[in-house]
């Protein structure tokens, strides 16, 4: 699992122009008190700008991208979402790490993680190449959300960001509501990664669902750091 030296500096990088290399969690105290995960999912409010070292003059145009398991290969420009990937803004939320790249050969499985896993509702990632010689900077991770509960997930949705330098679609997923007792439903997201070799995925997510029919909506997050290869 990648130290914390090595988490600031997988994401030192992602933000471009004038901003210093270190994520939120080390910048001064206007980074520290702005979540952009939690303005994208609209959680909090956004803060006011300050200039040119501010979060929202930092990212212009040319932010990070997020896509949602509602909306089938939709992946929009905006903010960069990652600060730093081990703060979860949520409290709730889960970091997750795949391990060790079993290196740049013909097999294209990379490994499978469990990226997100609460009171019953799994998320696990599979992550395969299927073209690593021609197209190694292209990842395909299979989701299986997997509810053990005894009440159905209703209505899940998985939106997930990933930073700037990278592109993201999802397919739709198998079902829109996880059978209880056991049963899975399984989506398809393709990651491209410009930076392949150079910095690995990282990815923020958003799930939404609610305990059966008219039950409570319920929001949780995660961050998954993916290995050097990816």
């Amino acid at each position: 699992m990648a130290s914390a030296e090595t988490e600031m500096d997988l994401l030192g990088d992602l933000m471009m122009g004038t901003v210093d290399s270190s994520g939120p969690a080390a910048a001064g105290p206007a980074a520290a008190a702005f979540d952009p995960l939690a303005e994208l999912f609209g959680i909090a409010p956004a803060p006011p700008a300050t200039g040119g070292n501010s979060m929202m003059d930092m990212m212009g145009e040319d932010g990070g991208r997020v896509a949602s398991a509602s909306a089938s290969a939709v992946v929009d420009p905006m903010m960069d979402l990652m600060g730093s990937l081990t703060m979860d803004p949520m409290g709730g939320g889960s970091t997750a790490a795949l391990g060790e790249h079993a290196g740049a050969t013909a097999a294209a499985a990379m490994g499978s993680i469990v990226a997100f896993q609460k009171d019953g509702l799994t998320v696990t990632f599979s992550c395969t190449k299927p073209d690593v010689a021609n197209q190694p900077a292209a990842t395909v991770v299979t989701a299986r959300y997997i509810n053990d509960a005894s009440t159905a997930a209703v209505g899940f949705t998985l939106q997930a960001a990933v930073p700037k330098t990278m592109t993201l679609t999802l397919s739709p997923a198998s079902a829109a509501d996880v059978p209880p007792h056991g049963g899975v439903v399984t989506q398809i997201l393709n990651v491209v990664n410009s930076q392949h070799g150079v910095k690995a995925i990282a990815m923020r997510l958003r799930l939404s669902w609610s305990w059966g029919a008219g039950g409570g909506a319920v929001t949780e997050q995660a961050t998954v750091n993916f290995p050097p290869g990816m």
